[in-house]
């Protein structure tokens, strides 16, 4: 299937640079052992990352067991801490005000900041 003009406008991948690459399904085994006995953090990866991998990997005949993960989504995170309401308008963000931090999260800001970029990974394996 060709890539549309429209996508490879904004990711910049061609049909050229894919031509020799394998498909997911014929390393879709590999990339789910990379997940096993993971657990997963990433930014909105509940609702997107995760879901859409797991629907990946089914579609290439792959059950990634996911019953026993941890998941942080960071997302929840700053949404908790940064709530957009119409009695807190939109403010500063919590990189730019890092020190009104609830004093026990002092310790780990900076993995949090660290955190808050991520778009989604494997944290830690057992």
């Amino acid at each position: 299937m060709p890539i549309p003009p429209a996508s490879t406008a904004v990711h910049h991948i061609t049909d050229e640079m894919v031509a020799d690459k394998p498909l997911f399904k014929d390393v879709a085994r590999n990339i789910a052992k990379v997940f096993e006995g993971a657990d997963i953090a990433g930014f909105n990866s509940n609702r997107f990352d995760v879901p859409l991998l797991i629907e990946e990997l089914l579609r290439a005949g792959v059950n990634l067991d996911i019953s026993k993960r941890k998941f942080v989504d960071v997302q929840t995170i700053y949404h908790i801490m940064e709530p957009r309401t119409l009695k807190k308008p939109l403010t500063n963000s919590i990189v730019e005000r890092r020190w009104s931090m609830p004093i026990r999260l002092w310790p780990i800001r900076g993995r949090l900041m660290r955190c808050l970029r991520l778009s989604s990974t494997v944290i830690r394996r057992r």
